[in-house]
C-alpha cells in the first residue's frame, strides 16, 4: 500500500474538494483518500498495482476543471 499526499491548486470551495475525494475513491484500489481544504492537501492511500499516481492525478484535474 503506497501513501502520497498531493498539492492541490484551483479548489475554491468545499463542495469541490468533496468532489474530487468521491472521483478518486471509487478508483479500483484507492483504499481511502480525504482533502485537507484549509492546507490545500490530497492524501490518498492505495494499490500501486492497481492505480498510478496518473490515474489519481488525472480525477484530480477532472474535478478542478469541472469545479
Amino acid at each position: 500500500m503506497k501513501k502520497n499526499t498531493y498539492k492541490l491548486t484551483g479548489i475554491d470551495c468545499a463542495a469541490c474538494a468533496l468532489k474530487i475525494e468521491d472521483g478518486v475513491n471509487k478508483l479500483d484500489g484507492v483504499e481511502a483518500s480525504s482533502i485537507n481544504f484549509l492546507l490545500m492537501k490530497f492524501f490518498v492511500n492505495f494499490d500501486e498495482n492497481k492505480v498510478t499516481d496518473e490515474e489519481i492525478i488525472s480525477v484530480v484535474e477532472e474535478g478542478v476543471e469541472d469545479g
